[in-house]
């Protein structure tokens, strides 16, 4: 895996596994789903057969210790939503969530790894995206794909999402976490 994007829960991670699922850069969004162990994830990257891999992915904040030590050279970015949007657009999909812990857990991985952290509100600067793509793809930003998707909105069907989890799969992935030290 070559580039990381983290975040609270709706934070446009879909939104921008589709922008840099283009060319030879295939983005996965929510990776460390569906699999028993991490050590499954490499074999599911290599199954997409790009150049260039990435992922976007909320849980994938309490696995970041291992991710950077499996991917050399892992690039990290971090969406930084407000807290109350990111609990109030869950609400209104039904969905509850504890974004004060996921927070703390964030705040850790931007203090232990210095990601790149973009104001989630600048995703819609055409200036830091052509800036993100150099950073994780490194070739030419595709403004036309960028004109394509800019007033798209990509979310996920999340009764469909919440039912296809394999529930003893995330059980065996979650044993392999890093929470930070004031949840123990």
């Amino acid at each position: 895996m070559n580039f990381l994007i983290l975040g609270l829960p709706r934070s446009r991670t879909a939104w921008l596994s589709n922008f840099f699922t283009y060319d030879t850069c295939f983005c996965f969004h929510e990776p460390l789903l569906n699999i028993g162990t991490l050590k499954e994830l490499p074999q599911k990257l290599a199954a997409v057969n790009q150049s260039i891999i990435g992922g976007a992915d909320t849980g994938a904040m309490y696995f970041v210790d291992t991710l950077v030590q499996m991917f050399p050279g892992l690039k990290l970015i971090v969406i930084d939503r407000d807290d109350d949007d990111c609990q109030q657009s869950l609400s209104a999909m039904g969905v509850q969530g504890d974004i004060a812990a996921m927070r703390q857990q964030l705040n850790w991985v931007i203090e232990q790894h210095n990601p790149w952290v973009i104001p989630f509100a600048e995703l819609d600067s055409l200036d830091i995206l052509s800036h993100l793509w150099a950073y994780c793809v490194g070739s030419a930003f595709p403004v036309q794909r960028w004109h394509m998707l800019k007033d798209m909105i990509v979310q996920i069907d999340s009764q469909r999402f919440f039912h296809s989890i394999n529930e003893q799969a995330i059980r065996r992935i979650a044993k392999e976490a890093t929470v930070w030290p004031g949840a123990q």
